[in-house]
């Protein structure tokens, strides 16, 4: 017996057919190989004081930098990263080079690696500052994304970012295998990664 989905089925599919759509504007697919990219800044956009990059093979690397200028307490209570906690970092502006070609760079077969982050125009303001330069590269937004497909679902509906987080999430990790260990030392880079 075949049995007709739910209202609940039924409003998942189209909002992961909504969404969908959208990442295929963004060129993104099952098969594309990304980066996921994420900071924490000293401000909107701030300094980047920690940078974490899931590459296509699933291994994610975290680097914690030293802020040129001093973190604002209002920026500290949200992420807890002090001047104190960061004062030993090196700044990322001295791993500009590292940094910029690990995020250029195409993967083992040679292919560009597309990457995203949640609020990509956020983040990419955040290391052209940080970094003093252009990247070279735009950074696709999910949220961006999201948030159209929202609202083709229902133009008039409120924005839950923990929702919308959490649904998106469950379509990355369900199409796209990432097998990633924590990282051993969260203040820099793997030998894969910057140096």
């Amino acid at each position: 017996m075949n049995e007709s989905p739910t209202g609940i089925q039924t409003q998942a599919l189209r909002r992961i057919e909504a969404y969908g759509q959208e990442f295929t504007a963004l060129g993104l697919s099952v098969t594309t190989k990304f980066r996921v990219l994420a900071v924490l800044t000293s401000g909107l956009p701030g300094e980047v004081l920690e940078l974490s990059l899931l590459d296509e093979a699933g291994q994610l690397t975290t680097h914690r930098a030293r802020p040129l200028q001093p973190v604002p307490p209002e920026a500290s209570r949200i992420h807890h990263l002090t001047d104190e906690v960061l004062q030993n970092e090196v700044p990322l502006l001295h791993r500009k080079h590292a940094l910029l070609v690990r995020l250029r760079s195409p993967d083992i077969d040679g292919q560009p690696v597309k990457v995203i982050a949640w609020a990509g125009s956020f983040v990419q303001a955040a290391l052209e500052h940080t970094l003093n330069t252009p990247l070279g590269l735009d950074i696709l937004s999910i949220q961006d994304a999201v948030a159209r497909g929202d609202r083709v679902l229902d133009p008039t509906a409120s924005q839950s970012t923990a929702r919308i987080t959490a649904q998106l999430l469950a379509l990355i990790f369900a199409r796209q295998a990432i097998h990633s260990p924590p990282p051993q030392d969260r203040s820099s880079f793997s030998p894969r990664g910057l140096s």
